[in-house]
């Protein structure tokens, strides 16, 4: 699917692909522009079997991703509200800056000085293999869990949060990873 106007998503937009990926390529990547473009959504909203990309430079009010592939966010995208399900993995990276929710059945990777502002939440809910991963200068505030214990994060990441205790917590009866620090 693609959009060939950038006028298509300056109001609200919503879009149900039942066979196929979506790629969202909204430029602002050219190697030669002075000032970058930057396109400005109120509110995007997106239900795809299959693969989702959103690349380029852009500003959503909200942003509402459901696909049962993997969902892909890179370049310089900024969002007030986002609901991301990527069935198949989710992929933060960039200089990305957004809030909200992040959810897979498998692996969540931030990396790329990508930013989830408070309040944000992480979870790679999958118990087998899966993991949720904070790498390269990338900022976390908020709650990150994993059900299956692995939550990768590199020295340059870093992982905040409201709280300043350890909480347990548990689902189906097995242990699920909190990492919490006081703002």
């Amino acid at each position: 699917f693609r959009l060939d106007s950038s006028d298509a998503l300056q109001g609200m937009f919503a879009l149900n692909l039942s066979a196929g990926d979506l790629t969202l390529d909204l430029g602002g990547n050219e190697a030669f522009d002075v000032i970058p473009k930057r396109s400005s959504v109120h509110s995007f909203m997106a239900n795809v079997e299959g693969d989702v990309k959103i690349r380029g430079s852009a500003h959503f009010d909200t942003l509402r991703i459901y696909a049962t592939g993997t969902f892909f966010l890179q370049g310089r995208v900024t969002a007030d509200f986002v609901e991301i399900f990527g069935l198949a993995g989710v992929s933060v990276a960039g200089d990305v800056s957004l809030a909200g929710v992040l959810l897979s059945k498998q692996n969540i990777d931030i990396s790329g000085r990508a930013k989830l502002n408070f309040p944000s939440v992480a979870i790679a809910v999958g118990y087998r293999g899966n993991r949720l991963a904070l790498r390269g200068k990338s900022i976390m505030e908020g709650v990150a869990v994993a059900p299956s214990e692995v939550v990768e994060r590199d020295s340059s990441a870093t992982l905040l949060d409201s709280t300043k205790a350890l909480l347990p917590f548990c689902m189906d009866s097995r242990p699920v990873v909190f990492a919490r620090r006081r703002l």
